[in-house]
């Protein structure tokens, strides 16, 4: 398998695990940073070198109608990772987008827009999003549920 597939793998594997969590809503509201945080740390221990994103998703008031008329549109605070020119965003479905592991080409994702990479956007999470959004408050809970997936 390549990585890529390997990649997509992982990320479903963990929307599994974070749905079997409970921690958060059915459509996964709330839950990008940390989804997307383990998907990277999961990655990179198979050597795939996937980057974590923290910035926006564009959301628009009558909303899920492609319309790039952006002077009715609300930014909402979002994370997702990126490999090769691709997004994978496994809680696309808090803005009804029904994949459950949704992978679009990043010249096509006109809605996603990119503020912080890597370490600084983690760094962005853990210090000014709320409690349960930040990986380093829920890393244990969501460990100990993906060793109860593997056993």
């Amino acid at each position: 398998m390549d990585k890529f597939n390997q990649l997509l793998e992982i990320a479903a594997e963990t929307r599994e695990v974070i749905e079997s969590s409970g921690i958060y809503t059915s459509d996964l509201e709330g839950a990008c940073a940390v989804a997307s945080e383990y998907i990277v740390q999961k990655a990179r221990n198979l050597n795939i070198r996937a980057t974590f994103i923290c910035g926006y998703y564009q959301v628009y008031d009558d909303e899920y109608v492609i319309d790039f008329d952006y002077k009715n549109c609300l930014n909402t605070n979002h994370s997702w990772i990126e490999y090769k020119n691709k997004i994978i965003d496994v809680t696309a479905t808090q803005f009804a987008i029904f994949d459950t592991v949704h992978v679009v080409a990043k010249n096509y994702a006109k809605k996603y827009v990119a503020m912080l990479r890597g370490k600084k956007g983690i760094k962005f999470v853990n210090k000014v999003w709320p409690k349960e959004q930040q990986f380093k408050n829920v890393k244990n809970t969501l460990d100990l549920f993906w060793r109860r997936k593997t056993i």
